[in-house]
């Protein structure tokens, strides 16, 4: 009798397991075949590759003037994109590994000239006596220089382990990458000739 309960408590809950993998993976995941998979990641290596030379000359830009804060901020949709996607889930560990750490950078940098925004404004008001806050914007702007600079090397590993994915994938999937870093080139042309005028 023992036994009969145990089996049948033990089918019971390979059946429930089953029936609730069957669930979540239908319904709350979305399943993709590899045909589609493949093709998400060629759209999300050309996103990032995109986003990241634009964010290599943004960081040149900072760089190579020292004492000018840019308007703008680096980019970091990419992330956001690659997460509800689920994208990020799929991609090879170099390269997400490598994309963990230029964007945990690139939000640094976006905190640092964020800061140096405020400190600039700050340095507006009226004070008696030597402004404090300009001696504090030069530090935080050195801060979010050598941020840059660690994020431009972080890029340069990155480039090559994207390159080395991108020559594996198919005739098709190649395709498809360059359609989309296309499609970002022709949008980002748009958005800067609709800011200019």
């Amino acid at each position: 009798m023992f036994w009969q309960s145990a089996l049948a408590n033990f089918v019971g809950s390979v059946a429930a397991a089953g029936l609730l993998w069957f669930v979540v993976t239908r319904f709350y995941e979305l399943p993709r075949s590899r045909k589609q998979t493949r093709e998400l990641l060629s759209v999300s290596y050309a996103i990032v590759k995109f986003e990241m030379l634009f964010n290599e000359l943004y960081c040149r830009e900072l760089i190579e003037k020292p004492g000018q804060s840019p308007a703008g901020f680096p980019v970091t949709q990419g992330w956001e994109t690659l997460h509800s996607t689920e994208a990020f889930r799929q991609l090879p560990p170099p390269i997400a590994g490598k994309l963990v750490l230029i964007y945990s950078l690139l939000f640094r940098l976006h905190g640092n000239i964020e800061f140096v925004h405020r400190l600039v404004l700050e340095e507006w008001r009226p004070l008696i006596g030597p402004n404090p806050y300009s001696k504090l914007r030069a530090e935080v702007s050195g801060f979010a220089r050598q941020v840059a600079e660690k994020i431009l090397t972080a890029q340069a590993a990155f480039a090559r382990a994207l390159q080395n994915e991108i020559d594996m994938l198919s005739d098709d999937e190649k395709r498809t990458f360059e359609q989309a870093f296309q499609l970002y080139q022709v949008g980002a042309k748009k958005e800067q000739t609709e800011g200019c005028s």
